[in-house]
């Protein structure tokens, strides 16, 4: 394939060929170099290799079954809880934000309640993220 070149002066435009041959020192060489002589294979057949099963680290699912069904423990029980209790100080924070009769009323006066309990759960959610230990016996609980 040849490259056109559009003008007048077609004669005297340079043209080339889109394959140019690779130089004499780039060619291979048909010698290949053995860095080590070769060894005798066994006569054994390979056999794939396993490795060991892991260790589980962690208690088994009856145990932690049995953590999130005692009391005190730091299970999802308690945080619920603990979300109940912010909300219930929010709205002991004002006796007449449940005493709305409209929506309309309930979004213009409540606002501030909603977006207090809010963020106040934020907090709470980040405060256990922060203190979960995942090395700890108990992080599936958690």
């Amino acid at each position: 394939m040849v490259d056109d070149v559009a003008g007048d002066d077609v004669e005297e435009a340079p043209r080339r060929s889109t394959f140019q041959e690779p130089l004499e020192e780039n060619l291979p060489s048909s010698e290949f170099v053995l860095l080590e002589e070769a060894t005798v294979q066994p006569d054994t057949p390979v056999t794939p290799q396993y490795f060991a099963p892991p260790v589980r680290t962690s208690r088994t699912q009856q145990d932690i079954i049995a953590a999130f069904e005692t009391e005190g423990s730091s299970g999802s029980g308690d945080k619920i809880a603990e979300l109940e209790n912010i909300l219930l100080d929010e709205i002991a924070s004002d006796d007449e934000c449940l005493n709305l009769a409209t929506p309309e009323e309930d979004v213009k006066d409540n606002t501030f309640h909603y977006l207090n309990v809010l963020i106040n759960w934020q907090k709470a959610f980040l405060s256990w993220e922060l203190n979960w230990d995942s090395d700890n016996i108990d992080a599936a609980v958690e």
